[in-house]
């Protein structure tokens, strides 16, 4: 699976979860990042072993997320603590 194939499945099940928590609590997700709700649902659903293709897209964009954080903290452009 490509990055571009795994942030895509992963924005499309916090698309998703999106919709459905709005449709049945009437309450939107305190994040507006498809990404970061697709993150969410997956913790929050539990679907760890549910699809291995998820498993695998999953792991795939918390890479790509810690990667660019530490990218960004070693470059001084995440003001952590300050």
């Amino acid at each position: 699976m490509t990055n571009s194939e795994a942030i895509e499945l992963i924005r499309n099940l916090g698309n998703i979860f999106a919709l459905a928590l709005k449709d049945q609590t009437g309450q939107k997700p305190k994040s507006k990042s498809p990404l970061m709700n697709g993150i969410v649902a997956y913790e929050y659903l539990k679907l760890k072993g549910e699809r291995e293709d998820l498993d695998e897209a999953i792991d795939i964009v918390v890479r790509i997320v810690y990667e660019t954080v530490v990218q960004q903290i070693e470059q001084d452009t995440i003001k952590i603590g300050r």
